[in-house]
Order: structure tokens, then sequence, then C-alpha cells
């Protein structure tokens, strides 16, 4: 088995892992948006609401990402090609396709709101004024 793995090429080798790859992958995130949606869903303040926010379209993007590569996986590795001809079916996938492009630039657009929150809070902590240095505060033995 192993040896069979290292003389394929790796387009082969790609198409050999990919499904299973991308199954695991997306579940895992699917849990792990979940988890990070219940942990953020405890406190609302700003930062946290755009977490939450940013989570949420991650586990749309994984779950579209499931439904696009199982709909690839039955029409071509389990030979359901009546998926392709169907009307609604191939809307589906139009409509995933879309989706896709829409949730990726909301992920966009939530980096770019944390980059500017952490900018502006940077700047913040700048001007404060303290004896003490970052960093340098050492806990008492006790």
């Amino acid at each position: 088995m192993i040896h069979a793995l290292w003389e394929m090429s790796f387009e082969e080798l790609y198409e050999y892992i990919h499904t299973p790859l991308v199954l695991i992958l997306c579940l895992l995130g699917c849990v792990g948006h979940i988890l990070s949606i219940g942990v953020l869903h405890s406190s609302s303040n700003p930062t946290n609401i755009l977490l939450l926010s940013m989570s949420g379209s991650q586990l749309a993007l994984c779950v579209n990402f499931l439904y696009s590569t199982l709909f690839k996986y039955g029409s071509e590795d389990l030979c359901l090609r009546c998926l392709w001809s169907s009307y609604w079916w191939t809307l589906s996938l139009l409509i995933s396709v879309n989706l896709s492009v829409l949730v990726h630039l909301v992920s966009t657009f939530h980096l770019v709101a944390l980059s500017i929150v952490r900018h502006l809070s940077l700047k913040q902590l700048e001007r404060i004024d303290s004896a003490v240095g970052w960093l340098t505060y050492q806990v008492g033995s006790g």
C-alpha cells in the first residue's frame, strides 16, 4: 500500500487523497467553528461579536465546500451523472458556487476589520503612560 503511494505521480496521489482529506478537514472545521461560536457567544463585546461573525462565515464556507465536494464525488466517482442533468441539482451547484464567492468576500472583510481594530487598539495603548514596561512585571514568589 505505502509502496504504491510512492510510485504515484502527484496528480494521481492528489486524486486519491483529495476527497477523504476534504471530508476530514471540513468536518473538523465545522466542529471547531461550532465550538468557537459557543464560546464567543457567552461574552458580547465588539471584538467577540466580530469574531463570532467571522466564525459563522467560515462555518458556512466549510459546509458549502463539503456540499460541493460531495456533489463532485457523487457525480464522478459514484457515476451518478444524472445529478448533472437535473435542473435543481445544477441550480443548487450554481448557488453553492456564488455563495462560496460571497463568503470568501465576507471573510476578507472580517480580516480587514480585525486588522483595523487591532491597529486602533495598539495606537491607544501607545498613548498610555505607565511606569511599568510591557512584559516586565515580575510575579512574586510566595
